[in-house]
């Protein structure tokens, strides 16, 4: 939907921004948010948190990931377990925001636009890639999931029984920018599951 509406190819639009990132030297993702922001703003249908939140509402899942937030809740609170779910994503908050599964997110962390006086996209507020990505798993880990400007309490020490411990994480990945936190999980007594196509090679997956 979301090339559609920007009336772009999304193979040549990947391309394109590879391209122009590598010129300038830029992160892979402050170059594909920008270049969304100002294609929307050139075809003069600017981003606002309304227009993006509903292209959420189209995003087909795999067969099963619906459903499988109640039963892994139940099946947690048959073991004794309270089972939460945080989302970490190089994606855009706002479609995220819009799916079918956001209510079922205890947090939803991945780039998120500023907004200008008119309600229009004119900046980025957030920004999440694949080694940042990392830095909410250490949010999750310490219990501080909100305050994103407050650095010095992620980075004080913390005694260890205040703390989730990595070996009650599962960390569900998809691609190439979930490899640091599936290492960084795995390495530390967790659990690192990688989720693919089955028309795309294991081995890649592996």
């Amino acid at each position: 939907d979301f090339f559609e509406f920007l009336g772009q190819d999304k193979e040549m639009f990947w391309v394109h921004n590879d391209e122009e990132c590598l010129a300038e030297n830029m992160d892979i993702v402050l170059g594909y948010t920008r270049k969304f922001m100002n294609i929307a703003k050139k075809n003069g249908t600017p981003l606002t948190r309304t227009l993006l939140k509903s292209m959420g509402k189209n995003v087909k899942f795999f067969n099963g990931v619906e459903e499988w937030f109640d039963r892994i809740n139940e099946y947690g609170k048959s073991k004794g377990f309270i089972i939460e779910h945080y989302l970490i994503s190089c994606g855009i908050k706002e479609i995220v925001e819009g799916t079918s599964i956001a209510g079922k997110l205890n947090r939803i962390y991945a780039n998120c636009y500023a907004y200008d006086e008119r309600g229009e996209a004119c900046w980025l507020s957030q920004i999440v890639n694949y080694t940042l990505k990392t830095q909410y798993i250490f949010r999750v880990k310490k219990n501080l999931l909100d305050n994103l400007t407050d650095i010095k309490k992620i980075n004080d020490k913390q005694d260890k029984d205040e703390q989730l411990p990595f070996s009650n994480m599962f960390y569900f990945g998809d691609g190439d920018t979930d490899i640091p936190c599936m290492i960084l999980v795995k390495e530390n007594g967790g659990h690192s599951i990688a989720v693919y196509n089955d028309n795309l090679p294991k081995k890649r997956a592996s």
